[in-house]
C-alpha cells in the first residue's frame, strides 16, 4: 500500500512540474500561478479518488499505475496544447482562471471517462 502511495506521488509530482513549467512558459507571474496549481492539486485528489474507487480493476497495483501515467500524460499534453494556442492567438489571453479551468474540465472528462469505462467493462 505503501508503494502505490510513493509511485502515485511521483507520477503527481512530476506531472505538476511539467505543469508548472507551462505556467512559467504561458507568462504566468508567481502569484498567478497559485490558483492554477491548486487547482492542479485538487483535481489530483479527485481524480486519485475516482481511479481508486471506481475506475477499472481499482485493486490491482499495475491498473492503477498505468491509469495515473495516463491521466498525467493526457493532461500535460492537453495544457500543452492549450499553452501553445494561448501563446499563438493574440485574441486568446492565458489567466490563472483559465488554466484552472482547463484543468477542472479535463479532470471532469476522465472522471466520466473512468465511470463509463468502470460501468460498461
Amino acid at each position: 500500500m505503501k508503494e502505490d502511495i510513493q509511485k502515485e506521488l511521483m507520477w503527481a509530482f512530476g506531472a505538476l512540474t511539467v505543469f508548472i513549467l507551462f505556467l512559467v512558459y504561458g507568462e504566468l507571474s508567481v502569484n498567478e500561478m497559485l490558483i492554477p496549481t491548486v487547482a492542479f492539486v485538487v483535481n489530483w485528489i479527485v481524480i486519485s479518488y475516482f481511479i481508486k474507487n471506481y475506475g477499472l480493476d481499482g485493486d490491482s497495483t499495475q491498473n492503477l499505475e498505468n491509469e495515473f501515467k495516463w491521466y498525467s500524460a493526457m493532461l500535460i499534453l492537453f495544457v500543452a496544447i492549450m499553452t501553445f494556442i494561448g501563446i499563438s492567438d493574440d485574441e486568446l489571453e492565458l489567466t490563472p482562471s483559465l488554466f484552472g479551468t482547463l484543468v477542472f474540465g479535463f479532470t471532469f472528462v476522465w472522471v466520466i471517462r473512468s465511470s463509463a469505462m468502470k460501468y460498461f467493462s
